[in-house]
């Protein structure tokens, strides 16, 4: 099934780093949409903004994800349809 690219959804910082907060009192309601969104094949769109604040507030994070498994996190998210 091809992606559905006119129902695209925008993702912001929040959007991107809420779902990995497993603290967070949103995260069961975050994780669930994301999958939704996913098995759903809706395109996500961001920028290289976002990206930015996404590293820069994950790094500024006490016990926040290493260089490599960032790295990682963002080059998952460029290689999304």
């Amino acid at each position: 099934m091809a992606p559905n690219l006119h129902r695209a959804v925008f993702v912001d910082t929040d959007g991107w780093v809420e779902p990995l907060l497993r603290s967070s009192p949103h995260h069961p309601a975050t994780v669930a949409y994301s999958q939704k969104l996913f098995t759903d094949r809706i395109p996500l769109v961001t920028t290289n903004y976002v990206l930015t604040a996404v590293v820069a507030l994950l790094t500024a994070r006490p016990n926040g994800p290493t260089r490599p498994d960032l790295i990682q996190f963002v080059s998952g998210i460029w290689a999304l349809p």
